[in-house]
């Protein structure tokens, strides 16, 4: 039996996910996802999509100690078809073995972004070490980590100003759009969180939320501009 688009939910990998999730739960799953292709309203999947960041995000054996529990945390978690399930499936673990340690933290962020990315057309979000260029900070010939957003149907040009009007020196190349690490890492001016981001953890919280933050930004354009309410100036002649 094949249903294209389906993914995996079909396929042999899923016996171990059945076992994970228990039936109940995994026959809804796949209810929803008939459902979706008989209807046509499957939508952006983020099945596909690349996130590769430096954060570690896990779920740590400290907060489940047992391979099977954890194992059915990142089941339930990974198998979210929206923002709102996700958000449940948080609130049923962390009901049972407390709130989320800062490495589950980012493995929630990075399932959530991916929602994020899907409504905003982007496939990729990468981080690569790249040649300083001319508006790079770092000195002629270093290296510097750049954050890579690859978008699956090309980079518009309300979405570059947009993203610009944000931050203006994001780069762009083609169907991709790339900022310096560093950028999306500088501390918030509000006093009372000064010096949060010193640590590593803090680092990857606030790396995951400017990019959440962005990716959202890209998205809201995305539909003012589908609905003709965005306007790009024209380059002088």
């Amino acid at each position: 039996m094949e249903i294209r688009g389906a993914g995996n939910l079909l396929g042999r990998e899923q016996h171990g996910t059945i076992r994970a999730v228990g039936v109940h739960l995994f026959g809804e799953l796949l209810k929803e996802e008939v459902e979706k292709l008989r209807s046509g309203q499957a939508g952006p999947s983020t099945a596909d999509m690349q996130v590769d960041l430096p954060v570690k995000a896990f779920v740590p054996e400290t907060y489940l100690p047992h391979l099977e529990t954890r194992l059915a945390a990142y089941t339930r978690l990974s198998a979210a078809r929206a923002p709102a399930d996700l958000a449940a499936a948080r609130r049923d673990l962390e009901a049972d073995q407390g709130p989320f340690p800062p490495e589950a933290e980012n493995f929630f962020s990075l399932l959530l972004l991916k929602f994020y990315a899907a409504d905003a057309g982007v496939a990729a979000i990468t981080e690569s070490s790249v040649q300083g260029g001319p508006r790079s900070s770092v000195p002629p010939g270093k290296n510097e980590r750049r954050l890579i957003f690859t978008f699956r149907e090309g980079l518009t040009p309300a979405l570059a100003y947009a993203a610009i009007a944000d931050n203006p020196r994001w780069i762009f190349t083609g169907s991709t759009m790339s900022i310096q690490t560093v950028e999306l890492l500088q501390p918030p001016s509000s006093p009372e969180r000064k010096g949060h981001e010193s640590s590593q953890e803090g680092n990857s919280a606030r790396l995951l939320e400017q990019i959440a933050r962005i990716l959202r930004l890209l998205a809201e354009t995305r539909r003012k501009e589908a609905a003709g309410k965005i306007r790009v100036p024209k380059p002088p002649p």
